[in-house]
Formats: C-alpha cells, sequence, structure tokens
C-alpha cells in the first residue's frame, strides 16, 4: 500500500499542479507569457507549454473529471464502509474481507486513471518537456517523502505501542 501510495503521489501531485495552474491561466487574462502573481515558479512556465498543448491538457482534466469524481467518492464510500466494519461491535471477518476488496478495486481504478491520465499527457509533451517533466516528478517525490519523513510518530502505528 506504501509503495503505491510512494510512487503514485508524485503523478498526483504534477497533474494537480497542472489542473490548477491551467484553471487559474484560464480564468485570468494576464499578459500571455506573464506568470500569475504570488505563486512558486509556474509548472506550466517550466515545462514552456504551448497555447495548444495548454489547450490539450485542459481538455484532458475535462474529459477526466467526471470519472476521478465518481472514483474518489467510490474510494469515500468504500473506506467509510471498512471502518464501519472494523468498528462494529462483533466483527465480522468476511464483511471486512468484502470491504477491503472494494477499497482495493476502488484505489486500483483510481491508480489506473491517474496513469491513463499521465499518458495522455506525456503524449501532449516534446521530448525536452518531459526531461523537465521527469525532474519535476522526481522533486516532488523528493518533497513527499521528506513530509513523510517529518511526521511525528503517532501511538498504534511505526512500532509504537497503542
Amino acid at each position: 500500500m506504501r509503495s503505491i501510495v510512494r510512487t503514485t503521489l508524485p503523478i498526483v501531485a504534477i497533474v494537480v499542479l497542472l489542473t490548477v495552474t491551467a484553471a487559474a491561466q484560464s480564468t485570468q487574462d494576464p499578459q500571455p507569457n506573464a506568470p500569475p502573481q504570488g505563486t512558486a515558479p509556474d509548472l506550466l512556465e517550466q515545462l514552456r507549454l504551448t497555447p495548444e498543448q495548454r489547450q490539450k491538457i485542459r481538455q484532458i482534466q475535462r474529459d477526466t473529471k467526471d470519472e476521478r469524481t465518481a472514483i474518489g467518492l467510490r474510494l469515500r464510500e468504500s473506506n467509510r464502509a471498512l471502518e464501519d466494519a472494523l468498528d462494529a461491535e462483533v466483527l465480522d471477518d468476511s464483511l471486512i474481507e468484502q470491504r477491503m476488496q472494494a477499497v482495493s478495486a476502488a484505489q486500483a481504478a483510481q491508480l489506473h486513471l491517474r496513469i491513463q491520465t499521465e499518458v495522455r499527457i506525456r503524449r501532449v509533451l516534446n521530448p525536452d518537456q518531459l526531461a523537465v517533466w521527469h525532474d519535476l516528478r522526481l522533486k516532488a517525490g523528493d518533497v513527499m517523502r521528506g513530509r513523510q519523513d517529518n511526521r511525528p510518530l503517532r501511538p498504534g502505528r511505526n512500532g509504537l505501542p497503542p
């Protein structure tokens, strides 16, 4: 489970950054190449996307929005159902197993959609942009690992007694 999170989190971070940046730029009317005010180095600026590429990436995000929403809802609901099964007064092993399978299926669907989306985005990029994309993914992974390493230990996890 953790390895899935560690491998997909950088992908998600970049896709989210692309989505947020693209949406922010589509709602603003600043100069065409001016970076947004008050933001970190602009992801789209770093990738040096052409207007056509930006449009294609926005379309990819629009095309997958409903499915992302539905899968996210399915994952939240299946996690809630698993928590309910775990919190029951009498634990039902078969029900817990069913709920775990539902969570796993929703996570797999979410991962599948993320990878499909990244593949579609990668096909829009040229080789130089792909190299920048790769570097940004590595940096995002480093940031996420740094956050995970700095988390305080909680009882019941990381080998600590509850």
